[in-house]
């Protein structure tokens, strides 16, 4: 049965950027409301694993955590598919911190610039 306050969002969420070639943020939210979030080094060894609720009001996800030191995002906006952090004054972010438009090469290297947590398909 689907939470009245979840909508139904529930699934797992990775980060579109891998780091070290592993996925370094996950958030999984299940159906009941309740809530995991996984962060991960570069070498992809889980180094953060928090527990909470989450609440969906508008396109704005509000993150809830059961530990007070948790260092999980605590807003996150929510469109389509796709979960984007909240900077400091609550305001969207969609360029991922350190990634820059250039380019490594002149032919070919990444383009991603926006960062962002997509729901996966099983």
């Amino acid at each position: 049965m689907s939470h009245p306050l979840t909508k139904d969002r529930s699934g797992l969420y990775v980060s579109n950027f891998p780091i070290g070639g592993e996925f370094s943020e996950q958030v999984e939210l299940h159906t009941d409301g309740t809530l995991e979030y996984h962060h991960a080094d570069a070498h992809g060894q889980v180094t953060d694993t928090v527990e909470g609720t989450y609440q969906i009001v508008g396109d704005k996800l509000y993150l809830t955590y059961t530990s007070a030191t948790a260092r999980g995002p605590k807003l996150l906006y929510r469109i389509g598919k796709r979960l984007y952090q909240a900077d400091a004054r609550g305001r969207r972010v969609i360029k991922a911190p350190g990634i820059s438009g250039r380019r490594q090469f002149l032919l070919f290297g990444s383009r991603k610039r926006k960062y962002y947590l997509e729901l996966q398909t099983a």
